[in-house]
Order: C-alpha cells, then sequence, then structure tokens
C-alpha cells in the first residue's frame, strides 16, 4: 500500500512542477518525506498529521496534499 501511496504523492508533485523541490533539500523535500510516510503511522494520528502539514504547506504543496490525500 505504501509504494501506491507515494507514487500517487510524487505524480502529483510532478504535476505541480515541484520535481525538482522534491530532490533539492529544503523545507519542501522534508514536507514531501512527511507526506509520504504518513501511511506508517497508527491510523488515529494520520488525520490529525494532514491537518499540521497543512498548516506547515504552502499554496502549491496543500494542492498536492488536497489530492492526494481522499478521507473515506
Amino acid at each position: 500500500m505504501c509504494l501506491y501511496w507515494n507514487q500517487r504523492v510524487y505524480r502529483n508533485v510532478v504535476y505541480e512542477g515541484l520535481a525538482t523541490a522534491h530532490v533539492a533539500k529544503g523545507d519542501k523535500l522534508l514536507l514531501l518525506r512527511k507526506l509520504m510516510s504518513s501511511p506508517y503511522l497508527p491510523c488515529e494520528h494520520i488525520v490529525p498529521a494532514f491537518e499540521q502539514l497543512k498548516l506547515q504547506a504552502e499554496k502549491v504543496c496543500i494542492l498536492i496534499i488536497n489530492r492526494s490525500w481522499r478521507p473515506s
């Protein structure tokens, strides 16, 4: 499941033109790594973690988070 999640997130990163930000070291890379590691969190911590990431993210990264994350 995590592989598919990471592929989905990375496709959205490329779609938004942030592929270079993913490769470069910095805040955006850290945010994307946190987003990609979210499936490893306990279930009760996932939604609060996404809300915290939204607070930290810039507008473009918020689009990626919203496109990748679809709560059921």
